[in-house]
């Protein structure tokens, strides 16, 4: 089947929506994945850009999402952030320079196992529809991650270059994959040079007056 592919401004909003997400939800968590990559030199060793882009995406993610009701889940290893009552979970991916193009195809940057392969067959055997799911009265209890259908916040970090889709995969051959369901674009190319970035000397935090005088 061929993805539904969400690149209008007013769509990616609704469909996002439909998950109780925004994109500057997740545009704070693209800094985070930019921030992490920046801070990786030429000392480092082979992998710390991705893996860094990768924690730091999970962590901001999860930051995000846990205040409304979303809980962090490890099962089988995968790092997920998890909504019993829309019956999904998000994973964060390094995905490669066709991450945020519309007419290709992304792919992981690094194979994956069969707990991939397990989520994207789920994902086809649980769908009744490409607008599923929505949301749902909350549920009682803890929902199996078998109940649950798995999007992949796909992240491409490349200096300047920066992308992002939320995209929801439905085939993996030999730990790479290869076909998606619906791909909502976040950031195409070019977009990552109008997103607002925070001030290098703005700390977040309140101004003090500290009193300095000796006792």
């Amino acid at each position: 089947m061929q993805a539904l592919v969400r690149t209008e401004p007013w769509d990616v909003a609704r469909r996002l929506a439909d998950f109780a997400i925004t994109r500057e939800q997740i545009l704070e968590v693209v800094r985070a994945c930019a921030s992490g990559a920046g801070n990786v030199t030429e000392n480092d060793p082979p992998g710390t850009h991705g893996w860094e882009t990768y924690r730091f995406g999970v962590r901001r993610l999860r930051e995000m999402l846990r205040p409304d009701s979303w809980e962090p889940n490890n099962t089988d290893g995968l790092a997920t952030i998890t909504s019993s009552q829309l019956k999904m979970r998000i994973a964060v991916a390094n995905t490669d320079d066709a991450t945020g193009i519309p007419d290709k195809l992304p792919q992981n940057r690094n194979k994956k196992g069969p707990t991939a392969e397990r989520a994207a067959e789920a994902n086809v055997s649980l769908l009744p529809g490409i607008d599923w799911p929505v949301m749902t009265k909350p549920q009682d209890g803890i929902v199996s991650v078998s109940d649950l259908v798995t999007w992949y916040l796909c992240i491409y970090v490349n200096g300047d270059d920066i992308r992002c889709e939320l995209s929801l995969l439905d085939r993996i051959e030999s730990g790479w994959f290869t076909g998606w369901r619906e791909r909502i674009i976040i950031l195409k190319p070019g977009d990552w040079k109008f997103v607002d970035l925070p001030s290098e000397d703005d700390d977040s935090g309140p101004e003090l007056d500290i009193d300095v005088r000796p006792r």
